[in-house]
């Protein structure tokens, strides 16, 4: 259950994203998803995580360049 309407934690959001809770941390940390801080737990807006397009994986660095 969210701390916050509307909010979902890292854990609720990584079974919509069908991933790991610390790849949710990732996009975070990348600033792929917005979010908000309750003393240690990372809220993010429901509909950002519903609107949410996963990158491609795989180490974009490590990709060959034409």
């Amino acid at each position: 259950m969210s701390l916050v309407p509307g909010h979902l934690t890292t854990a609720e959001a990584s079974v919509i994203l069908r991933c790991d809770p610390a790849t949710v941390c990732r996009y975070v940390r990348l600033k792929l998803l917005p979010h908000k801080r309750l003393g240690k737990n990372i809220l993010i807006p429901e509909q950002a995580v519903l609107n949410f397009d996963a990158p491609k994986a795989g180490n974009p660095n490590l990709q060959k360049h034409n």
